[in-house]
This record gives C-alpha cells, sequence and structure tokens, in this order.
C-alpha cells in the first residue's frame, strides 16, 4: 500500500491509516510513535531501534485516514 491508497471509512485498519508504512503485501511499521528500544540482544536489528511491525489488516485505536 500507499500514502496514495484512498481510505476505505468502513475498514478502519492499519493500510488504510496515515501512520502505516507497507514493507511488503501483507504488513509494515506504525509511525504513529517514535521507534523503541528493541534490546540489546535483538539478534534481527542492526541499530536496536525499530517502529512496530504491524499487519494490515490489523487495527488500534489510534486511526487516522489519509488527508
Amino acid at each position: 500500500m500507499t500514502d496514495s491508497q484512498p481510505t476505505d471509512p468502513s475498514d478502519p485498519s492499519c493500510r488504510h491509516c496515515r501512520y502505516f508504512l507497507a514493507t511488503d503485501s501483507t504488513g509494515g511499521t506504525c509511525h504513529r510513535y517514535p521507534p523503541t528500544f528493541a534490546g540489546a540482544q535483538s539478534p534481527r536489528e542492526d541499530h536496536r531501534w525499530r517502529f512496530p511491525i504491524v499487519g494490515g489488516r490489523a487495527w488500534c485505536g489510534e486511526f487516522r485516514p489519509h488527508d
């Protein structure tokens, strides 16, 4: 999904949210808040800080449609 994706008002899922950045066809990262510390022992993180990984069909109470 891209930022130009039209918002479906009947589907307030992450893929339609202004804070969602798609990383593949099924999910992405949520940029509502700053990245969080992933921990010094996180083997998947080079820089140890990351945005939460979310599924495109997930949802939360912070949904904001694209302008």
